[in-house]
């Protein structure tokens, strides 16, 4: 962080400046109030946690831990990656004291697992690091595969769409369409689009657009994202 000096001015009055340089750069999590956690829900033998049937009762997964931790903020994915996303005050825990104390969540004096709410939750495999970005979902509804060369379409998104974003499907595909090489989850980039309710998908960053099948799919759920 960027240190802070105080300058008199005219009047006897003082403003802080930059001492030695700016904390603005693009492409960096500056976070100098809070610190950032990305926490990945696991059990014992490391599968993550679906946390989208953890997070409808106060005694499930996802309560817990927000209770454990009492964060400024927080964000639970909505896949079934058991990914969250936690912002603490800025004396709180490093990460490695944060996975120990979720992972001792629910567990019984003597017992190797944990054990968390009516669906006996075991969340003793968790993991926790430092976020390295922020960035602010939002979940596409109406989406249609248009076309056989990754398009798509979507309910009007006022204009969120941008080409460079990244676009995470995930859930079992059904229904009509089919989309090559799908496997839940999987995170593909929009290599072109209208801002609003259309876009095409590649597997990569600016990459040549993935196969389709026309369609409208079912069980599957899309998150947008920022740029890579």
């Amino acid at each position: 962080m960027a240190d802070l000096t105080q300058t008199l001015i005219g009047g006897g009055s003082s403003v802080l400046v930059l001492a030695n340089g700016l904390d603005n750069t693009v492409n960096v999590n500056y976070h100098p109030h809070c610190k950032q956690y990305k926490i990945v829900i696991k059990d014992t033998g490391a599968s993550a946690i679906d946390l989208r049937a953890e997070d409808d009762a106060s005694t499930e997964a996802v309560q817990a831990i927000v209770n454990e931790l009492n964060p400024l903020s927080f964000f639970t994915v909505d896949d079934n990656t058991g990914t969250m996303f936690v912002a603490l005050d800025i004396n709180k825990s490093d990460a490695a004291e944060l996975q120990t104390r979720i992972r001792r969540i629910g567990k019984d004096s003597g017992a190797a697992t944990t054990s968390i709410g009516p669906n006996d939750i075991d969340i003793s495999g968790t993991t926790v690091t430092p976020a390295t970005s922020v960035s602010f979902a939002t979940t596409l509804s109406g989406v249609i595969i248009a076309g056989t060369a990754g398009q798509f379409t979507c309910t009007d998104t006022q204009g969120a769409l941008e080409v460079g974003q990244r676009l995470t499907i995930a859930g079992t595909l059904g229904g009509g369409g089919a989309i090559s090489g799908y496997s839940d989850p999987t995170t593909y980039h929009i290599i072109a689009t209208n801002g609003s309710t259309s876009f095409t998908l590649s597997a990569t960053a600016g990459g040549a657009a993935i196969s389709t099948t026309a369609g409208t799919p079912t069980g599957v759920t899309y998150t947008l994202e920022g740029a890579a």
